[in-house]
């Protein structure tokens, strides 16, 4: 009788810490979600980064081919040889153009200006391309991609929020947004969804109000 308790006790008791231990993983997991979402960090860049490109002219007609922008800017990026090994997004807005990344020498940052002569219709270039030993890291990009996705759902999914009014592009967990907001409110809850996007760690911040 003794030895039939003694195996029920060790039963049980041995049930009870399986079942602490999956208590404390689903724990673990919620916490790295939470911690994910915590850090995030708001940037305003200044324009001191922005080049200007003085032979613009301005022309309403010009200003809404973005995707033509956007179009002649990535082949322009992939048609160099020099860039080779390098990752770069780029996004368009109202003629200005963000370029986001990484290259694996820092004289291919300049080479990216030289390269975006030939297409006419920009009106600003914002280069936010970083050195990096390893900027193709399949790894990283489908993460960012992720992110990408999950912001792009969730914003489309807010009746209060205009998608064509942003774009958004992320490097390294890091995410870039530009655009007019149509009210500071819009805004406001476009920074609220991607401050809680799991996996954000910045937040750089161009958007601005239309006036």
């Amino acid at each position: 009788m003794k030895l039939i308790s003694f195996i029920l006790l060790m039963f049980v008791f041995g049930c009870s810490n399986n079942d602490v231990v999956n208590v404390v993983v689903a724990d673990e997991d919620k916490q790295i979600s939470k911690q994910s979402v915590i850090p995030v960090k708001e940037e305003i860049v200044l324009d001191s980064v922005i080049e200007k490109k003085d032979d613009f002219k301005e022309d309403l007609s010009i200003s809404n081919h973005d995707d033509v922008i956007k179009e002649c800017v990535l082949k322009s990026l992939k048609e160099d040889k020099i860039l080779r090994y390098s990752r770069l997004d780029v996004a368009s807005f109202d003629g200005k153009v963000l370029i986001v990344g990484g290259v694996n020498a820092v004289e291919k940052i300049d080479v990216i200006h030289s390269d975006l002569k030939v297409c006419k219709d920009i009106k600003e270039i914002n280069n936010q391309v970083v050195v990096d030993k390893n900027p193709t890291l399949s790894s990283l990009k489908k993460f960012d991609e992720v992110i990408f996705n999950e912001i792009i759902t969730k914003i489309s999914d807010n009746k209060e929020i205009n998608l064509n009014n942003y774009r958004f592009l992320v490097y390294k967990s890091k995410v870039y947004i530009m655009g007019n907001a149509s009210s500071s409110k819009e805004l406001r809850g476009v920074l609220k969804i991607v401050r809680r996007v799991s996996g954000v760690s910045n937040i750089i911040n161009y958007a601005r109000v239309k006036k």
